[in-house]
């Protein structure tokens, strides 16, 4: 960089990340090298796995020599008449012929005592007995059943059985060709239509088979490589801010002539470009992986090539994966803006892999969204829109519709790590003061920002374990689940946690004239009500998916079995309280900060609303759940208060309650269009909405706190940097 021409400050900083990674040169192996190893190995398992179940599948299928075993009375009958179609000059007009062993032998056993021995010693392979009166009933019309009594352990038994059922099914159509012979009546009768279908002439695998292989193969390439280009991000994440902690070259970076957001911008492009670099390493390995799998896939796999993607799929798929790395980067950069370690932040990105498997599965199976709903998500949209591709299926509007997605994410993920950059308590908090193992954090005004995530990770993964013990009954099990999802997790992080609760919980009246935003509230949560309802209509259709149909049913037994103050308390008050202040209370304070920007505020808005949505579990309630919870949020920090979102949540809840109480009918069987009841859901909102903003404050105040309450290395700390 010379005096003439240099480098824009966020360049700058980007070209200085860059270096320091490629200085790492275990970073770079792990990054760059591992993919070069891992796919060859990955294939090679693949196609022995592949060999070794065809190999099974041809050797189950080839005929075998059969040893069949008759005994009865009327044995010699039955004997004769298959030894009869065993040396007929052709058996190709029988039905199931094609199925016959390699070779049939048929003998008569003199008694089951015989029969036994013979099967145990392997000297027949299969035992069928023939009951008294099959021999005239065969002659006659009558019918019979012939019971297979066993079979050898040396042959395999499904091969086995697959024969016998050929051979008799073959003896049952001679006999059926007789009689009708017989009675004069010819077989057009029983069978007037006859597919006839031309042999294979050169084997192989069908379109049909192939494209259901490229599928499967593409959906499995794409979780494996989403995954390995997000794991590419997280080394120079954690460096980037974190790493500057630790190496104490934090305040020298904010002190540099430049603003924030051409730091956050720098390190994005930095992250970024070791993300794609990652990418590319990964495509390079999968096309040299393919171009040498494929030769060595079996023949009659071969027609895997005949469906192979076309260049323009590729070019797609690929152009979505660079978007994902986009998100991924961003994404990496928010988590680890806040944390103060390099191994706190490789702890907390290890998380990540979760999050990110979850929402790649939710574009590679099919979910009760459509598909632009998904397209919208990160990860989500991008891994959809790259299997559409890779497989054939029309992309359409949804290309450019997840890039817009992806452009927005990035955006506001950033804004959230700029806004972590600007706060000095986030920046400049040293490390805990060492102590013993449970000796409790020193005193804050509010959570740190994975203190107020805590909660609703382990309400995540309360609601998804405990949902499999709780009792069918609604009543019952609905109050378990926010016991055990919300109020124990959020319990104890803040028993442990010494905060100021009533700040952080805003556990405090509307501001100003704020009783105003009570009525608002309501009408907001009959609004909110209706617009989702009529939205997860539009979105699902009449076909919701089988959880949501469950679900479903055990609200309407409840509606029908319990007091309508028990359903009001179960449906609406309980879980309005307790989900208020476990993402409105907590996550929110600890998300938005003490004296937030507005950007700040809007991230966390946004996430909490993400996780709010997450929770529920329902995927064609997300939109309308995430949707929810942006409103929540908004009213929280508008009003200073948790008490409007309580009132507004609990009547979102209890609509349908009294709609049923009111009406004896659901909402779906009313008598109303649903445009009109979309139309009264926007009105009641917007009328809602205006009530709120004028009850509560513009903005939220940002009246400075006292000094929190700090540990002597804290305070030796902020000493020496005042000095």
């Amino acid at each position: 960089m010379t005096p003439s021409a240099p480098l824009p400050p966020a360049s700058a900083i980007a070209r200085r990340d860059l270096l320091e990674f490629v200085r790492d040169r275990r970073a770079v192996f792990i990054t760059f090298l591992l993919p070069l190893i891992a796919y060859p190995i990955v294939a090679l398992a693949t196609v022995l796995g592949l060999r070794t179940a065809l190999e099974k599948i041809d050797g189950a299928s080839q005929p075998i020599e059969l040893n069949l075993l008759l005994s009865g009375p009327d044995a010699p009958a039955v004997a004769a008449r298959l030894v009869d179609l065993r040396d007929a000059p052709d058996r190709s007009t029988l039905k199931a012929a094609d199925a016959w062993p390699s070779s049939l032998t048929v003998s008569i056993a003199a008694g089951a005592d015989e029969a036994i021995e013979e099967v145990a010693t392997g000297d027949a392979d299969a035992w069928v007995e023939v009951p008294p009166g099959t021999a005239r009933a065969l002659q006659t019309l009558g019918g019979a059943t012939l019971p297979l009594r066993a079979t050898s352990t040396a042959v395999d038994m499904e091969t086995a059985i697959g024969h016998l059922e050929a051979v008799f099914e073959s003896l049952a159509d001679a006999i059926r060709r007789e009689r009708m012979a017989r009675l004069q009546v010819p077989m057009s009768v029983f069978e007037p239509v006859t597919l006839a279908v031309a042999p294979k002439t050169g084997g192989g695998t069908s379109v049909a088979q192939a494209t259901e292989v490229v599928s499967t193969i593409a959906s499995s390439l794409l979780m494996i490589l989403t995954l390995l280009t997000v794991t590419g991000a997280f080394h120079p994440a954690a460096d980037a801010f974190a790493g500057e902690k630790e190496r104490g070259t934090i305040e020298t970076l904010l002190v540099a002539p430049c603003g924030i957001h051409q730091v956050v911008r720098g390190k994005f492009f930095a992250v970024y470009g070791v993300t794609l670099a990652t990418l590319v390493a990964n495509l390079v390995a999968i096309s040299g992986t393919a171009a040498v799998g494929l030769r060595a896939l079996p023949d009659n796999l071969q027609g895997l090539f005949a469906v192979a993607p076309s260049p323009a799929a590729v070019l797609t798929a690929v152009a979505t994966q660079a978007v994902l790395a986009a998100v991924a980067a961003a994404a990496c950069l928010a988590i680890t803006s806040s944390l103060r370690s390099l191994k706190e932040a490789h702890h907390a990105l290890t998380t990540v892999m979760l999050a990110v498997s979850v929402l790649a599965a939710a574009g590679l199976v099919p979910m009760p969204l459509p598909p632009e709903a998904i397209a919208a998500m990160p990860v989500a949209g991008q891994v959809l829109v790259a299997r559409l591709a890779l497989t054939g299926e029309p992309v359409g509007i949804l290309l450019p519709l997840t890039l817009i997605a992806a452009i927005g994410w990035c955006w506001l993920l950033l804004k959230a790590t700029a806004a972590a950059l600007a706060d000095e308590d986030v920046i400049f908090r040293g490390p805990d003061a060492a102590g013993g193992l449970l000796q409790r954090p020193s005193p804050r005004h509010l959570p740190t920002p994975a203190q107020g995530v805590l909660p609703a990770i382990v309400g995540l993964a309360g609601v998804w374990y405990v949902q499999s013990l709780l009792p069918d009954n609604l009543a019952v099990a609905l109050p378990l689940q926010q016991l055990f999802s919300m109020v124990l997790p959020l319990a104890a992080v803040s028993l442990w946690q010494r905060v100021d609760l009533t700040r952080t919980l805003r556990l405090v009246r509307p501001a100003g004239g704020g009783w105003l935003s009570l009525p608002g509230a309501v009408l907001l949560g009959v609004g909110l009500f209706l617009v989702g309802a009529m939205t997860i209509r539009w979105l699902v259709g009449d076909t919701p998916s089988a959880a949501a149909d469950e679900l479903a049913g055990k609200l309407t037994s409840l509606l029908s079995e319990t007091p309508a103050w028990i359903v009001v308390l179960v449906l609406a008050v309980i879980p309005a309280v307790c989900e208020e202040l476990v993402f409105r209370g907590w996550m929110l304070s600890a998300l938005a900060g003490e004296q937030p920007s507005r950007g700040r505020q809007l991230a966390a808005v946004v996430a909490q609303a993400a996780l709010f949505g997450v929770v529920h579990l329902l995927p064609e309630r997300l939109p309308t759940t995430f949707a929810m919870g942006l409103v929540l949020g908004w009213m929280a920090l508008h009003t200073g208060s948790l008490l409007p979102g309580i009132v507004c949540h609990a009547v979102h809840n209890a609509v349908p309650v009294g709609v049923s109480l009111l009406t004896e009918t659901s909402l779906d069987s009313l008598e109303i269009t649903p445009l009109a009841l979309t139309a009264a859901g926007l009105l009641a909102a917007g009328v809602g909405a205006g009530l709120t903003l004028l009850g509560g404050r513009k903005h939220i105040t940002t009246t400075p706190l006292p000094p929190r309450p700090q540990t002597d290395a804290e305070g030796g700390g902020q000493a020496v940097q005042k000095k």
